[in-house]
């Protein structure tokens, strides 16, 4: 990958919400398919991230956030035409 895009958004959602949300709906077609978490990883994945933002904003930062979905097709628009 040549590129890192940075989302900040400010709800929490998962990444069923992302891909359903955002993946299928850009490529119109897909299936969501469930597998166990594999036992060995639990204590080496983080389930739940959510930033702080409130630093930010105390120094300055007033953009608006870009959402999920529009970050998400943005990113696969810009694949699209670079890969």
């Amino acid at each position: 990958m040549k590129s890192f895009v940075c989302i900040p958004y400010t709800r929490t959602q998962c990444l069923v919400d992302m891909h359903s949300n955002c993946v299928l709906a850009y490529f119109g077609k897909g299936k969501i398919t469930y597998i166990d978490f594999p036992d060995n990883l639990i204590n080496q994945y983080q389930a739940f991230t959510e930033a702080d933002m409130t630093y930010l904003k105390s120094k300055g930062f007033d953009e608006k956030f870009t959402t999920l979905e529009k970050g998400v097709k943005d990113y696969l628009d810009w694949l699209s035409k670079n890969t």
